[in-house]
C-alpha cells in the first residue's frame, strides 16, 4: 500500500529534520557556555529553546511545561538527562510536542487525536517554522527606551552619592553602596578611622 502523502502544509522531509538538528545544537550551545556541545539538548537548554521560540505562539497552550513534563522525558533516552540530537530523536520531538499542543489547542477531541491528524500537523508545522526561525537568546531583556527609562538606567549619568550605588555595569553594590561601613576595630571601641592619623598629619 502506497504511503499517505503529507500535506502541503507539512513537508516532513528529511532535509527539513536535518536543519532542526543543526538549530537544536545551536541551542544547545548557546546554552551551555563551557562545553559549547552541538550533539545534544540538554534539558536546561530544551527550555530555553522552547521559551524562546514557542511561548509567543503557544504560551497560552502551556508549551513549556508539556515540554518540560511529557515531551522531553518522552523522547530522551531512558536513565540518560540528555537527548541526542539526530533526525530521529528530533523528529519525534516535533511529533511528540506537535500531538500535545494539538490536544490543548483542541480540548473537545483531544482524547482522540493521533500524531497524523489535520490538527496535529498544523502544530507540528508551526512548531517546526519557530524552531528554524528564531535564533538562539532572541528572548533576552533589553532596555526599556519609554518615557526615559534607558535615560535613568544609564550609569553615566548617576552623580552624587547615587553614583556609589551601582558598579559601571549598572549592578546594585547592596549595603555597601549605600552606607559608609566602618571595621570598627580601632584603637578603642567604635573607632571609626583607624589608620587615619599618619593621612591626616602629612
Amino acid at each position: 500500500m502506497a504511503e499517505k502523502a503529507a500535506p502541503q502544509g507539512d513537508p516532513d522531509s528529511d532535509a527539513e529534520y536535518e536543519e532542526l538538528v543543526k538549530k537544536f545544537g545551536e541551542f544547545n550551545a548557546a546554552s551551555d557556555l563551557v562545553k559549547k556541545d552541538k550533539t545534544k539538548l540538554t534539558t536546561k537548554a530544551c527550555g530555553k529553546m522552547v521559551k524562546e521560540c514557542l511561548n509567543g505562539d503557544f504560551g497560552k497552550y502551556k508549551v513549556c511545561e508539556r515540554t518540560d513534563a511529557s515531551v522531553f522525558p518522552a523522547v530522551k533516552p531512558t536513565r540518560q538527562k540528555d537527548m541526542p540530537l539526530n533526525k530521529e530523536t528530533v523528529k519525534k520531538f516535533c511529533y511528540k510536542l506537535g500531538h500535545e499542543m494539538a490536544k490543548e489547542k483542541h480540548k473537545s477531541k483531544s482524547s482522540t487525536l493521533k500524531e497524523n491528524d489535520k490538527e496535529c500537523q498544523e502544530c507540528r508545522h508551526t512548531i517546526k517554522k519557530l524552531f528554524r526561525e528564531t535564533k538562539p537568546g532572541n528572548s533576552g531583556t533589553k532596555a526599556s527606551k519609554t518615557g526615559g527609562v534607558d535615560r535613568l538606567t544609564d550609569t553615566k549619568h548617576y552623580t552624587g552619592s547615587h553614583k556609589e550605588r551601582f558598579d559601571d555595569t549598572g549592578k546594585g553594590k547592596g549595603k555597601e553602596g549605600r552606607e559608609n561601613l566602618h571595621a570598627n576595630d580601632g584603637y578603642v571601641g567604635q573607632y571609626k578611622n583607624k589608620d587615619s592619623y599618619d593621612k591626616k598629619k602629612k
